[in-house]
């Protein structure tokens, strides 16, 4: 079974599925050689983590950014990570010594 298949069933299974769990499992799925995923738009990874019972189909903001951030404290992601910019922990991506604020 590929993830996109496991996250398919999971999300079938849960309505309402742990989205830091949920995150580090599309990170893994779509990372690149150098352990990073730079999801194509925000929405999109808004969508991702969704709960079937959210009306709009999208998760919110603030949903988004506490699921990054308990895998940055649970050690599954980099703490430079961003939104934009999912690092695995333990990859070989060079280090953002500066964060910049998202709008």
């Amino acid at each position: 079974m590929d993830l996109s298949t496991h996250i398919t069933a999971w999300q079938e299974r849960e309505a309402r599925p742990y989205r830091a769990h949920l995150l580090h499992v599309h990170v893994i799925a779509h990372t690149d050689e150098a352990g990073v995923w730079e999801p194509p738009t925000k929405v999109g990874l808004r969508r991702a983590l969704a709960h079937r019972d959210q009306p709009d189909g999208e998760a919110r903001e603030a949903e988004v950014r506490t699921a990054l951030s308990h895998c940055i404290a649970q050690g599954v992601l980099r703490e430079d990570s961003t939104i934009s910019r999912l690092i695995l922990a333990g990859s070989a991506a060079d280090f953002t010594t500066t964060k910049t604020t998202e709008v």
